[in-house]
């Protein structure tokens, strides 16, 4: 799958706001730095439940979204992004048989 934006500064979804000399970067930015990961990676299925969805103009989606990938390191990447801005997430991660050697993640 791919993701494009067409236009990036000051419209519907852009990933940065400016006004002036003033500039603040969206949630589209973060989501999208946060992916970038995943470019000319091997894209791993990924398994995953939520227990609620949410309504949306296409229906109902997941309270959750799910990308996982092997870079040419062999680093595996799993990115999680919580589409409700009022709801915490737990999330719990189990990777079967393979055995990371050390885990890392940040909240943005």
């Amino acid at each position: 799958r791919m993701c494009n934006i067409a236009q990036t500064i000051n419209v519907l979804q852009s990933v940065a706001l400016t006004e002036g000399k003033d500039m603040v970067l969206t949630p589209t930015y973060h989501v999208f730095r946060m992916y970038n990961v995943h470019q000319g990676a091997t894209y791993i299925p990924t398994d995953y439940k939520v227990q609620d969805k949410v309504s949306s103009t296409g229906g109902l989606c997941p309270t959750l979204s799910v990308s996982s990938s092997r870079d040419e390191s062999g680093a595996i990447h799993v990115s999680l992004a919580n589409p409700l801005l009022d709801k915490a997430q737990t999330v719990t991660l189990t990777f079967d048989s393979l055995k990371p050697g050390s885990v890392s993640g940040e909240n943005g």
